[in-house]
C-alpha cells in the first residue's frame, strides 16, 4: 500500500516510486563500495567534480561487468569483484621491451579471468 499526494493512476504511481528504489540501491552501493560516504571538501564545485568522477568509475565498472564478465558476476558489487577477481597475485614481466602481466595458470579465478580477457579482446575495434 502506498500513501501519496500525487494524482497519478495506480500503475503510473508504482512506476514512479519503483524507479526511485533503483536509485536508492545505487546510492547505497556508492556509499559502501566507492568513497562517497565522506565528501572531501567544503567547496561545492570540487565536490561536484568528485561526485562526477565517482559516477564515471561506477559506470565503467558496470560496463566492464556487463560486457566482459561471466553472467554470475553481472550483479556483483565492487567489493565482490575485488575479492573474487581483481585481488590476485600476478607478476609484471618485460619481454622484448614490452610489459606483460603474468597471472596464475590455475585456481578458482582462472575461468572468470579468461572470460574477462576474451570479453576485452572482443571490445577492441
Amino acid at each position: 500500500m502506498l500513501v501519496t499526494n500525487l494524482t497519478l493512476q495506480p500503475l503510473n504511481l508504482w512506476r514512479f516510486y519503483n524507479g526511485r528504489a533503483g536509485v536508492e540501491r545505487i546510492i547505497r552501493e556508492l556509499k559502501g563500495d566507492y568513497p562517497l560516504g565522506k565528501i572531501p571538501t567544503r567547496h561545492f564545485f570540487a565536490n561536484e567534480a568528485y561526485f562526477h568522477l565517482l559516477l564515471c568509475a561506477y559506470n565503467l565498472v558496470n560496463w566492464f561487468k556487463r560486457l566482459c564478465l561471466p553472467p554470475d558476476f553481472q550483479t556483483a558489487t565492487l567489493q565482490t569483484l575485488r575479492n573474487r577477481i581483481l585481488l590476485m597475485p600476478a607478476q609484471l614481466l618485460r619481454r622484448g621491451n614490452r610489459p606483460r602481466l603474468a597471472m596464475p595458470t590455475s585456481g578458482p579465478r582462472e575461468a572468470a579471468w579468461k572470460y574477462a580477457l576474451h570479453g576485452i579482446e572482443r571490445l577492441k575495434p
